[in-house]
């Protein structure tokens, strides 16, 4: 059962909404896409007069956001006429259909099937980067490995032989 306070807010939301719907026009109908001087104080006190409080900054906010689509709502689809595609005596593609025409077969109504795996695919094939730096970590390490063995085997050769190093020996190495 609908009682009266169900029936005065539903008549305070019809107004605010008619209200936000005349300060959008006037929006529109602007040359600089803005609203008159003092519009939005003089709605903002019309609607106190009917009993309906809210702020400048809110009023503002409703008639701007009704300018912008709503992406959630589903649009509108506009009727489309049925074209139809012919190549020599084939029927190729009709429009209004839901079903797709084969060019390949007559009497085949759906798709060709062959077409999505010929398409390769975008992107590295997957696994490739972990792949990837799996062998770059094992060339580091060998490489590290042969910097070792090389150094230490001249180190101990030029101690058994009571000789130095030479200068940047190790630097070179690295290089």
């Amino acid at each position: 059962m609908i009682t009266q306070d169900d029936l005065l807010l539903k008549i305070k939301e019809a107004a605010l909404t008619a209200v936000v719907q005349i300060l959008v026009h006037k929006k529109q109908s602007s040359t600089n896409n803005r609203l008159p001087r003092g519009a939005l104080e003089k709605a903002v006190e019309s609607l106190a007069t009917s009993g309906i409080a809210i702020s400048n900054d809110a009023l503002g906010k409703r008639g701007n956001r009704s300018l912008v689509p709503n992406l959630n709502e589903p649009t509108q689809a506009h009727p489309i006429n049925e074209i139809v595609i012919t190549h020599g005596d084939r029927q190729v593609s009709i429009l209004a259909s839901p079903t797709q025409c084969n060019p390949n077969n007559g009497d085949d109504a759906g798709g060709d099937d062959t077409v999505d795996d010929a398409i390769p695919k975008a992107g590295r094939p997957k696994g490739t980067t972990n792949i990837r730096k799996r062998e770059n970590t094992e060339r580091y390490r060998q490489c590290i490995a042969s910097i070792t063995h090389d150094y230490s085997t001249t180190l101990t050769s030029n101690k058994l032989a009571n000789k130095r190093t030479v200068k940047g020996y190790l630097n070179n190495l690295i290089q």
